[in-house]
C-alpha cells in the first residue's frame, strides 16, 4: 500500500516549491532468521550460542552437549551423523530430533514500512539555468526477521534500507560566453568560447545501518562524538555472547551506519554549429566523483577481532574522467 498528499506552490516566475509526505506498507514480505533473505532455520544452529529448541533449556548450559543413547540408532542409515550410538541432548531437544539443519525457504509474513517527508524546488530554464533539489527525511522500519530462529514472532527494527536523510542536487547552466550572450562577437571567437554548459550532480545520503554479529549488547550507546576511521564506533556498546545464551540484540542498529555517501558528479560541454544546423559537434569532459572523496566501508563490528570498531575498505571508486566527442548531422 503507497499513500501520499502534498503542496505545490510557485514563488515566483519559474521557481516552483513543493511538499509531499509519503508513506508506504508492504506485507507478505520474505520472512528470515538473518540478516539476509536466506529463510528461516527452523530445526539446526541458532543465532545465539545455542540451537533452535525451546529458549527455556538454554538453562541446561553444558549439559545440552551431553552425550546419551541414541533412540534413533538402526532407523537413521550410515553415514549419517544422526546413525551413532550416542547422540547430544541438544539434538534430543531439536523440534525435529531425527533430523539434520532444517531452513524454511522464502515464506512470506514480514512486512516493512516506510514513512518521509519530501522537499523539492524547481527552477525552470531560464537566463541559462536549470535546477532541481530535493530533500528526504524518512524512517524504515521491518518486521520480518526472527531474532532467534526459535523466537514465536518476528521483530521490529531499522529496516535493511533505512536511509533517514537524502539530499540531491541537479544543475544545468550555460557558461555566459560567446555570441547566444553577447549577441554579438567575432564568429570564430564564438566557436571556441561560446555553447559551453557546466553540469553538476551532488547526492548526500545517510549511510546504511550495519548488520550486527550474534553479540550481548550492554546498554551502552555505540554513537561517539568526531568518530575516526580507526575508532568509528563505541567499542563497549557490545561484547562476546556468553555460551548457550539466546541471540537478543536486533540485525540493524538504527544508531550504527557506515558512512553517508557524499558525491559531486560533475561534466563541462561545449556545442558547436559546424555547418548551419546540419552539422554539429559536441565536447564532453566529465568526472565522476569530481572532488575524488573517499567513501569508507568494511565497519568491522567482530568483537574479537583485532580491527574492531574500524573501517576496513573504500567502498566507492576514486575520480573518473571521460572524455567523448559526437558529431550530429
Amino acid at each position: 500500500y503507497r499513500w501520499s498528499f502534498g503542496f505545490q506552490q510557485e514563488i515566483f516566475r519559474d521557481f516552483q516549491v513543493e511538499v509531499n509526505y509519503v508513506g508506504q506498507r508492504a506485507s507478505n514480505l520474505i520472512t528470515s532468521s538473518s540478516a539476509s533473505d536466506s529463510g528461516r532455520v527452523f530445526n539446526g544452529v541458532g543465532n545465539g550460542t545455542g540451537g533452535t529448541y525451546d529458549q527455556k533449556y538454554f538453562s541446561l548450559g553444558s549439559r545440552l552437549n551431553a552425550r546419551v543413547s541414541n533412540p534413533f540408532k538402526g532407523l537413521i542409515p550410515v553415514p549419517s551423523v544422526l546413525a551413532g550410538d550416542t547422540i547430544t541432548v541438544a539434538q534430543l531437544l531439536m523440534p525435529y530430533p531425527e533430523f539434520g539443519s532444517i531452513t524454511y525457504s522464502r515464506t512470506s509474513g514480514g512486512s516493512s514500512y516506510y514513512n518521509s517527508l519530501q522537499i523539492g524546488m524547481y527552477k525552470r530554464f531560464s537566463y541559462g539555468l536549470n535546477m532541481q533539489f530535493a530533500y528526504t527525511f524518512s524512517k524504515q522500519l521491518e518486521k520480518l526477521r526472527y531474532i532467534e530462529p526459535s523466537d514465536p514472532a518476528m521483530s521490529q527494527m531499522t529496516g535493511q534500507f533505512d536511509n533517514p536523510q537524502r539530499v540531491s542536487m541537479a544543475i544545468i547552466y550555460e557558461l555566459p560566453f560567446g555570441v547566444s550572450w553577447l549577441r554579438s562577437g567575432v564568429a570564430a571567437l564564438n566557436k571556441i568560447i561560446g555553447g559551453w554548459q557546466w553540469s553538476s550532480l551532488y547526492i548526500y545520503q545517510t549511510g546504511a545501518a550495519v548488520a550486527l554479529p550474534s553479540v550481548l549488547a550492554t546498554g551502552v550507546s555505540p554513537s561517539i562524538d568526531h568518530p575516526t576511521i580507526d575508532h568509528w564506533f563505541n567499542g563497549d556498546s557490545m561484547k562476546v555472547l556468553p555460551a548457550f545464551t539466546a541471540r537478543r540484540i536486533p540485525f540493524f542498529w538504527g544508531n550504527l551506519r557506515v558512512p553517508a555517501i557524499n558525491n559531486w558528479d560533475m561534466a563541462f560541454i561545449k556545442n558547436t554549429t559546424v555547418y548551419k544546423e546540419r552539422l554539429k559537434l559536441q565536447f564532453r569532459f566529465e568526472m565522476i566523483n569530481a572532488f575524488n572523496r573517499v567513501w569508507f566501508g568494511g565497519l568491522n563490528t567482530g568483537v574479537t577481532s583485532a580491527t574492531y570498531t574500524q573501517l576496513t575498505s573504500q567502498a566507492n571508486q576514486p575520480r573518473n574522467i571521460q572524455l567523448g566527442m559526437k558529431l550530429s548531422f
